[in-house]
């Protein structure tokens, strides 16, 4: 039954034995329930809004609460239930202030008394009439009218719940949005940071495995492998042309395969020779060098 249905049997009558409310109440709270996991499901531009449209909805039926089980959460004491329920409750109050200081005062057990933070002597009336005191006797009001209204105080605990959780999930996206603002106004001081899939073109899976097959064995480091690997991979199609990017690709094998892999003039040289009628070093990669890898990477 929604709220609009249970006014309409119930009219303007309003207390704890309303039921039609009080269950028409914790249906729109499982509503709200089922619509706080949907805000989950939002685009990152939505979220907040979702969440504050929950609250708002929230305090809507705050005011429901109060209109049809009669539970007001802004309740306030009066002066004189205050000064009853000191009367009341003065005995437990001061047993109490003996066990828990405040930062006005405190109880001394070798003086048998209580005394102020300078150490002058407080009577039992005055502590009593502390605004301390006044607190106890508030929240201990707050208490009582919560278990005399029990429906309307279970209704108003899972909407203090669900907007708290709500305000959480605001803060946790706009922390999240501010750290993502810090990286873009810092992005241009941050060095790019490169891994092999940069450099992959097609089928990634397929060469990082066809890679690791050919490296994780490996004892020693590597630099006549890795120009191999490079040159293949690139021959079919498999790597972005590498002129000009030998540098980054080597530090991206690096970071893949710590103390693996050669040193970058080595795996320079390697490169440079093939297919290079002109290159008369000791680093030359050869066609026939290379059809194992070739036939491995079909």
């Amino acid at each position: 039954m929604t709220i609009k249905q249970a006014k309409i049997f119930r009219g303007d009558k309003c207390g704890e034995d309303n039921s039609l409310g009080y269950h028409a109440l914790k249906s729109e709270i499982r509503e709200l329930k089922k619509q706080y996991k949907f805000c989950d499901e939002l685009v990152d531009e939505l979220k907040v809004d979702g969440y504050k449209y929950l609250q708002g909805r929230i305090c809507d039926i705050h005011d429901e609460n109060k209109n049809m089980l009669g539970f007001d959460r802004g309740k306030a004491p009066t002066e004189e239930e205050i000064e009853d329920q000191i009367f009341a409750a003065g005995h437990d109050y001061i047993e109490y202030f003996v066990d828990n200081p405040t930062l006005s005062f405190h109880y001394d057990n070798e003086r048998l008394e209580f005394v102020s933070d300078d150490g002058q002597y407080i009577s039992s009336g005055d502590v009593l009439g502390s605004e301390e005191c006044r607190e106890l006797a508030m929240n201990d009001l707050w208490e009582n009218y919560r278990h005399d209204h029990p429906r309307g105080a279970d209704i108003d605990a899972e909407l203090s719940t669900l907007h708290f959780q709500c305000e959480s999930q605001i803060a946790h996206f706009r922390d999240r949005q501010a750290f993502i603002d810090k990286i873009k106004t810092h992005s241009n001081t941050i060095a790019p940071q490169y891994s092999l899939v940069d450099y992959i073109t097609r089928d990634c899976d397929k060469v990082l495995q066809f890679i690791d097959n050919e490296l994780r064995p490996c004892k020693a480091t590597q630099g006549k492998l890795i120009a191999m690997l490079i040159i293949v991979l690139h021959d079919a199609g498999y790597l972005v042309e590498y002129n000009g990017k030998l540098s980054d690709i080597h530090k991206a094998f690096k970071d893949a395969y710590p103390g693996k892999v050669g040193a970058l003039t080595g795996i320079v040289d390697y490169v440079n020779s093939y297919n290079n009628d002109k290159y008369t070093g000791d680093k030359q990669i050869k066609q026939e060098a290379l059809e194992s890898l070739r036939y491995k990477l079909k």
